[in-house]
């Protein structure tokens, strides 16, 4: 971002000296503070330039310890006289001053967040200017609009940051996983989870599947599931509106694929009053998860900024449906792949999970590959997962991982892990059946590989 008005504008930009000057005391005092401060922040971040100078010295200093050694007063004024800032941070006499003014090196995380909520107001104030500039300047409000969508996702996205050489971001995710702070969310089908982990903090996942195969009662399915178990859940609709989509949901909830039809309702008004009454509460939460555009109009800018907002509110799982959907602009290829690393990026930062529901370049029920996704190679290499459901009609027939044991099994549909860097089950097949009165997904097991047939001879040793 370009630089904020200076102190002597007439408001000054938000900040906090204090905060900025106990993250550095903290830092020349406690050596692993250091690496728990440039988790969160970078130069940038800091409102004073002498703190900026004196952040990257210590930085430079961690990252070359075999030169400067465990950093202190002296090593620190050697540092910086090295490059000729000694003198444009305050002397010595400042760097006495931040170790000595420090409240307490343990809370060095806690100012460091400070410091970075401020920056990020004055990202803020910066972005709001540049577009309120190009509203003054006139020109289509479409255009104007998507330009300040990127602007202000842009200002108020957390930015990657040069990760420490110590291992402390793997200590601290260790302990946030046995303090039950980070987990990875269940999905309605056991052997998905567990083989897949499409849901871990962070993933990407890519879920395929032919017009029919009922990927998207899926995806609700799962939507619905997650809700229902208090997850925060939300999903962006690019085809038909909001209310479409909560009928859809009400006749999944009540297990009747009647429910959808006018001629059924009218029919059996009675029990279509009971259904709603029964359902209206959990149908009412689920409404508020459920943003659409049913005109297609959004693009992939736009999208990036919703995805990143849902994000920031601290939305667990958040959906796109159908992703091909959107414009990607004249060269598709590169527009995908910014896409997708933009949803890598929010995930990493928030947490979160996305899933992008997307199907084959054409129909063809061939057997699934990544190079048939549309989109692209963006949506094979660069998400975390890849999970094909595919339809079979007439079923299929054969042995299936359940519980018990190996069983003989008929399927409608298969659920194809193509991709799992987050779990073991790449290349494994999932046996599934749809219910078409339900609308629900039924999971049966893994499928079995068919044994070899033995060839003639072969037991004649």
């Amino acid at each position: 971002m370009s630089a904020v008005p200076s102190c002597d504008s007439p408001r000054v930009p938000p900040q906090d000296i204090q905060a900025e000057a106990s993250v550095l005391g903290a830092m020349m005092i406690h050596t692993p503070a250091i690496a728990v401060a440039r988790e969160i922040l970078s130069e940038t971040d800091f409102y004073r330039p002498a703190h900026q100078l004196i952040f990257t010295a210590l930085s430079y200093m961690a990252d070359h310890p075999a030169k400067w050694g465990l950093p202190d007063l002296v090593t620190i004024r050697a540092a910086l006289a090295e490059r000729d800032k000694l003198d444009a941070v305050g002397g010595i006499e400042y760097l006495v001053a931040l170790a000595e003014g420090v409240p307490s090196a343990a809370n060095v995380e806690y100012y460091a967040r400070v410091v970075r909520d401020k920056s990020r107001l004055r990202n803020i104030i910066v972005a709001g200017t540049t577009i309120a500039q190009s509203a003054f300047d006139g020109g289509e409000a479409a255009d104007i609009i998507t330009a300040a969508a990127g602007t202000m996702e842009q200002a108020t996205r957390l930015p990657a940051r040069r990760r420490p050489r110590s291992s402390i971001a793997i200590r601290n995710r260790i302990e946030e996983a046995i303090a039950g702070r980070r987990e990875s969310v269940t999905w309605p089908w056991k052997t998905v989870t567990e083989r897949a982990n499409p849901c871990a903090p962070g993933t990407v996942t890519s879920l395929c599947g032919e017009p029919g195969s009922g990927k998207s009662f899926a995806f609700q399915q799962a939507m619905l599931c997650w809700h229902k178990s208090g997850h925060k859940v939300a999903t962006l609709h690019l085809e038909k509106d909001r209310d479409y989509h909560q009928h859809r949901a009400l006749a999944q909830l009540a297990g009747m694929s009647c429910a959808l039809s006018d001629h059924w309702q009218k029919q059996n008004p009675t029990e279509a009053r009971s259904i709603e009454e029964q359902y209206r509460e959990v149908l009412d939460g689920f409404g508020e998860t459920i943003y659409d555009d049913p005109d297609a109009a959004m693009n992939q800018d736009q999208v990036k900024a919703w995805i990143s907002a849902r994000a920031q509110e601290g939305t667990r799982i958040i959906g796109v449906d159908p992703v091909t959907a959107l414009e990607s602009g004249n060269k598709p290829w590169e527009g995908d792949r910014a896409f997708v690393l933009s949803c890598e990026s929010i995930a990493a930062h928030h947490g979160c999970s996305i899933v992008l529901v997307t199907h084959p370049r054409t129909a063809s029920n061939a057997a699934p590959s990544m190079d048939a996704l549309a989109g692209g190679r963006a949506y094979s290499r660069l998400v975390d997962c890849v999970m094909w459901l595919q339809s079979h009609n007439p079923p299929k027939e054969g042995k299936v991982k359940r519980e018990l044991g190996p069983s003989q099994e008929e399927w409608n549909r298969t659920m194809h892990l193509c991709k799992t860097r987050d779990s073991t089950g790449q290349g494994i097949a999932i046996a599934m059946r749809f219910n078409g009165e339900s609308l629900w997904l039924e999971e049966l097991g893994a499928i079995l590989p068919k044994p070899k047939r033995k060839r003639k001879g072969d037991d004649d040793e």
